[in-house]
């Protein structure tokens, strides 16, 4: 931070020789006037770059140098002499007397001395301004005041400023001769901030004036070059200069006692201390997905490169600030927001606790991004250091985020290899991998070169002398950056099971893929010519690379239209126009968007946009086709004799697909046989996880295209599909063949040790792990195999740990023994969930019965489902079904579980108070009961828009308000009886009919998933018989146990209506 000031501010001055009162002194000699003319104009500039040399600049204030500015200004638009030139006569003179060439190149070179004057006033006056507003900083007004003080902006200031925020980013520099600055200045002097300051006395209104002349001046700067550009940097520092703001309860609690500091340097130690104490969380946007289970849109706990590098910069500066996230457009108040959407810049809200970073504004703006705002303010505030590397990455953002990086369709093609084109998988907020960011624009690294491992040498990014060193050191690097790792996940058993990532493959696919696509969708009459120039159309996502694809082959724009999600985006380097479309909205001019978390209805139809787009649009090919579809009037229904011959084609093509799936799965187990024993099951996982795949795929590719395509195509769509798929195995295979043989040499030493099952795995991964650092023939292989092989090893190792064989009967007794043990400790932790959900019951007790039983069958529901959870897998693991996991590993599971279910409650307690207090508000503005539901859903939904409530939990609400409409007249015990229309038929129903309804509902769910459930196991060639009886058996008790649930719980309710409770 610039070290501030300790003494009174005083304006520079200049010398006494000025633009108004220079005069030549010159005798003109009636012989030859020019010549006399032109030594009184060179007496004329010695006498005023004299006036502004260095040891004169001590009697004009920096109020005289602007009047000089704007005279001299004046003088240069009216082509006019200074008032005391004396040769300005002898000019007209010449003029009178028929020279008048002569004299306008006299005039001219006057004029010319007059431009270079003022050009150096100007370099004067800005030099000065910048110089003093760097050292207004919150050390100085420390050392200033001595004294604790408070800054206040009123309600009124504060919008005042949002409406010239407005203006501001209107304007444009082909207005510039249209701002009038000296009016804007006066219009605007009393609507800015002011500071008040307790504990200056005298001289607080001369440091207020000050400070206010510096803006003014400020002002004047900018609309010398670039009226926007400079504004908006100057109001971006004015607000920085209110940096204390964020502190200011605290401050103001502790008395700002411990802000008196010796010195400069020491406040601004403390400030910044202060500053990483209370800056404990920063919210930034999140990710929408679509659950396709459910179709509903989920908030993902994760962001974009912009939200990561937010986050990233706060730790960098050392800021421990936790990220959470937020919805797109919405804001967390009272703490750190970036990115979140809306606005421009730093501003500090009307609650002094709450800032914002941001960069989505309507119109079009400078390639910036939240990231670079809050790298700007850390600097600013001395919290983190300017570097070279930092820069280059933040220019390498602001082109990602705006999409301004030049870019072809050579450079895509490679691109999937390149830092930039691997972009979303970057992790600016994981310490290590910032760390090799940095290091790579240190370096500088080139983000749009492959990234390879001779190329990640030469820059000094990886070590290596010899091949395989290079090797390993690249795999590292990539593990680290994260472009390959394993993850685990649970399959449909619950089984955790690793699955190797490698986003290089990941977008080389989708590279590959989007070209693929663009070629066709040109093909089919998807690009055209538009009034945003040419245009690229992908209906439900077909080109994976988006915008990024369609630039590269030489569009403007791209529109993609999503129905199927209720949302659309139009990208452009173009410029929207305000009322371009009537849904959705405009983000910086140059993206039009409406989100998939928007609920609203999609209104618009693709012919609607294009018309906008491109008027006068003759389609062709598929696009003319999918226009004609849209606007066709609907089809008749299918006959019958249509449907059955569409189900009679459905049933051919999966029979020979079951012909095929046989040859599969006995090829598979051919592949198995020739395994040794430690490498079958990772190896069948694995095979599973393919075999999975290839199915979904199938299953797609037959209910989209089973109409339009014969039955040999989709059939040898399939075979080529079993192909890919047994390469795909082939490989694998070979990689988990490799790692069994590695870990089967280094188990042998285990061999009777008697170790325990936990203690010999984390013995044997720890012995492999320092066997694979020298072991130079494992080189091309990933880590993550040979630990695959150690998390799935057979369950019979316990008989290869024994020191002697062990019966059948100690061998059951010791697994029973273990599961007593787990049954005993997740029995604990189940009791206290239940008394938990039992006191949250509780506290409904003023709640109407109805209510508080909707509530209490919700309760039942989560404990049922983790008690049938517990069983299931101890009888999983007992019978054998998979391998025994660890105790540790069942236990963790099981809290998982837990948290889920407690976390599911919260959210639908959250929702029923909401519920309750939109029914209490409507009945307080006596609305009929039978229009009751449907104004609450219509309130609901508004408070959804606006943020309200914080949890995603409309569709509770949505389910809940029939049941609080019905106890409206309960919940408004105020309201005359003369206000209550009578209930709807909807809403006249008993607590026993609602939890009987929600049990049954219930029941309904989890016998089509058992339905489902058997389907899947007959169709799955890799378990035996009697393996499906056991599971099925298995689910089949998890439903049975649901029935009884519901009886039960329908009995409790009616034996406590007998006992008038």
């Amino acid at each position: 931070m610039t070290e501030p000031i300790s003494e009174p501010i005083t304006p520079p001055v200049i010398g006494s020789a000025t633009l108004s009162e220079a005069e030549t002194e010159a005798e003109i000699e009636k012989s030859d006037p020019v010549a006399n003319i032109e030594a009184a104009i060179k007496r004329f500039r010695e006498k005023l770059i004299a006036s502004i040399s260095a040891e004169k600049q001590n009697k004009m204030t920096i109020d005289e140098v602007e009047n000089e500015i704007a005279l001299a200004k004046e003088k240069i638009a009216g082509r006019s002499m200074p008032p005391k030139f004396s040769a300005a006569q002898e000019i007209e003179k010449l003029r009178r007397e028929g020279q008048g060439a002569e004299a306008d190149r006299l005039e001219a070179e006057i004029i010319e001395v007059i431009e270079a004057y003022c050009s150096e006033l100007e370099k004067i006056r800005d030099n000065w301004i910048s110089r003093e507003a760097s050292k207004l900083t919150f050390g100085h007004m420390i050392r200033a005041k001595n004294e604790r003080f408070e800054k206040m902006f009123s309600k009124k200031d504060k919008e005042s400023e949002v409406e010239y925020q407005d203006r501001i980013s209107k304007l444009t520099e082909e207005k510039i001769e249209e701002f009038n600055i000296k009016d804007k200045v006066d219009a605007l002097r009393d609507e800015f901030k002011r500071l008040k300051a307790d504990g200056i006395k005298a001289d607080s209104q001369e440091f207020e004036d000050w400070y206010r002349g510096l803006f003014d001046k400020g002002l004047l700067l900018a609309a010398k070059e670039s009226v926007k550009k400079e504004l908006f940097k100057f109001d971006r520092d004015f607000t920085l200069e209110f940096k204390m703001e964020l502190l200011r309860e605290e401050m103001i609690s502790a008395g700002f006692r411990e802000f008196n500091a010796d010195n400069v340097k020491h406040g601004d130690e403390i400030f910044n201390a202060k500053t990483r104490e209370f800056w404990n969380k920063l919210y930034t946007h999140g990710m929408i997905d679509k659950d396709p289970s459910t179709g509903d849109f989920n908030l993902r706990p994760y962001s974009d490169l912009d939200g990561k590098t937010c986050i990233g910069l706060f730790r960098l500066a050392g800021i421990d600030a936790k990220a959470e996230f937020v919805k797109s457009g919405s804001f967390q108040e009272g703490h750190l927001n970036a990115d979140t959407g809306g606005g421009l810049g730093l501003s500090v809200e009307d609650d002094w606790r709450t800032a914002r970073w941001e960069h989505h504004v309507k119109e079009r703006t400078q390639a910036t991004s939240a990231g670079e705002q809050v790298y700007d303010t850390l600097v600013e505030l001395g919290l983190l250091e300017k570097s070279a590397a930092m820069d280059k990455y933040i220019q390498f953002l602001n082109e990602i985020d705006n999409c301004t990086f030049p870019i072809d369709k050579a450079g895509l093609a490679k691109s999937w290899r390149t830092l930039r084109g691997l972009q979303q998988f970057l992790r600016f907020d994981d310490n290590r991998q910032r760390k090799h960011i940095l290091k790579f624009f240190e370096n500088g690294g080139d983000p749009d070169r492959p990234l390879t491992k001779e190329y990640l040498k030469s820059i000094g990014m990886i070590n290596g002398s010899d091949e395989s060193e290079l090797k390993k050191n690249f795999n590292t690097f990539m593990e680290e950056m994260r472009l390959v790792y394993t993850k685990y996940k649970k399959d449909d058993k619950g089984v955790k099971k690793a699955e190797r990532v490698d986003r290089l493959k990941e977008m080389r696919l989708k590279t590959e893929n989007s070209l693929t696509e663009l070629e066709k969708l040109e093909s089919e009459g998807f690009i055209i010519d538009s009034e945003y120039g040419r245009l690229g159309i992908d209906i439900d996502h077909r080109v994976p690379l988006s915008y990024d694809a369609f630039r590269a082959t030489g569009c403007d724009s791209m529109l993609r239209w999503n129905p199927s999600s209720n949302s659309f985006s139009i990208s452009t380097n173009r410029e929207f126009k305000p009322d371009f479309l009537e849904q959705g909205f405009v983000v910086r001019g140059v993206l039009w968007i409406k989100l998939k978390s928007d609920p609203e209805p999609l209104r618009l139809k693709l012919s609607d946009i294009l018309n906008k787009m491109a008027p006068g649009l003759n389609p062709i090919g598929e696009l003319k086709k999918v226009l004609d579809a849209e606007n066709a009037q609907p089809s008749e229904p299918v006959h019958f004799d249509e449907l059955k011959a569409y189900g009679e084609k459905i049933a051919s093509i999966y029979k020979e697909a079951q012909v095929i799936y046989d040859e599969f799965a006995q090829w598979k187990a051919e592949i198995l046989a020739t395994l040794p024993e430690i490498a079958v099951p990772d190896a069948r996982l694995s095979m599973d996880d393919i075999t999975e795949k290839l199915r979904e795929y199938f299953d797609e590719t037959v209910s989209g295209e089973a109409l339009a395509k014969d039955e040999a195509d989709i059939v040898a769509l399939l075979n080529e599909s079993v192909s890919e798929a047994k390469a795909e195995i082939e490989e694998e295979t070979e990689n988990i063949k490799k790692a069994a043989g590695f870990v089967d040499g280094i188990m042998q030493e285990f061999k009777g040790s008697g170790l325990s099952r936990d203690e010999f795995t984390k013995q044997l991964d720890q012995k492999c792990r320092d066997a694979y650092k020298y072991d130079r023939d494992l080189a091309d292989l990933d880590y993550f195999y040979i630990q695959d092989i150690i998390d799935n090893l057979p369950s019979d190792i316990d008989a290869f740990l024994e020191k002697e064989p062990a019966s059948a009967y100690e061998t059951e007794l010791k697994l029973y023994e273990q599961i007593n043990e787990i049954i005993k400790e997740t029995g604990g932790k189940l009791s206290e969930f239940n008394q938990w959900l039992k006191s949250e019951v509780e506290k409904l007790s003023e709640l109407p019965d109805k209510l508080r039983n909707v509530a209490l069958l919700k309760s039942k529901k989560l404990s049922n489902y983790i008690k049938d959870y517990d069983r299931i897998i101890l009888m999983s693991n007992s019978k054998g079904l998979f391998p025994v996991k660890s105790k540790d590993r069942i236990i963790q599971e099981f809290e998982y579980n837990i948290e889920s279910a407690q976390e599911e409650f919260e959210h639908f307690l959250i929702a029923l108070n909401n519920a309750v207090d939109i029914i209490r508000e409507l009945k307080g503005k006596n609305i009929p009961a039978a229009n009751l539901e449907e104004e609450a859903n219509k309130l609901a939904l508004e408070r959804y828009k606006q943020g309200i409530p914080e949890e995603d939990v409309i569709d509770d609400i949505k389910k809940l308000i029939p049941v609080a409409a019905a106890c409206a007249e309960d919940l408004e015990p105020i309201l005359s009886a003369g206000n209550i229309e009578p209930t709807s038929e909807k809403q006249n129903f008993t607590a026993r009919e609602q939890m009987e309804k929600e049990g049954n509902d219930c029941i309904a769910d989890a016998e089509a998933w058992l339905a489902d459930l058997k389907k899947k196991l007959e169709a799955n060639g890799m378990y035996d018989d009697n393996e499906k009886k056991v599971y099925l058996k298995l689910a089949s008790v998890h439903v049975s146990d649901l029935r009884v649930v519901v009886s039960d719980s329908l009995k409790e309710l009616d034996e406590a209506k007998e006992k008038g409770a």
